[in-house]
């Protein structure tokens, strides 16, 4: 797993924190199973601040959609966890408004 972190501000915006992961499986054969499939791993995410609270999320890209992210009071999530089902995968997890 390759993680990227990206974190912009400016004064005209919030704080804005990027995390970008790619993922890659592999499964060696075994006797009987040349080929496996790929598993399922669930993989929970989330994002802290410099005081190590933490942060809201908004939208994650799991590769084919940009997905909004909401909680129970309308704000996004602080925790998210990602399917991670394929081979190769990337996901980009982001806490812009």
């Amino acid at each position: 797993m390759y993680l990227i972190i990206c974190h912009c501000s400016n004064t005209n915006t919030k704080h804005l924190a990027l995390i970008y992961l790619n993922c890659r499986q592999e499964i060696p054969a075994t006797p009987g199973q040349p080929h496996k499939e790929p598993m399922l791993i669930p993989l929970a995410i989330g994002l802290l601040d410099k005081q190590g609270q933490d942060m809201v999320l908004t939208s994650v890209y799991n590769g084919e959609s940009l997905l909004s992210l909401k909680g129970g009071n309308g704000d996004g999530l602080r925790t998210v966890v990602l399917r991670v089902e394929k081979v190769r995968s990337m996901t980009c997890v982001s806490n812009l408004l």
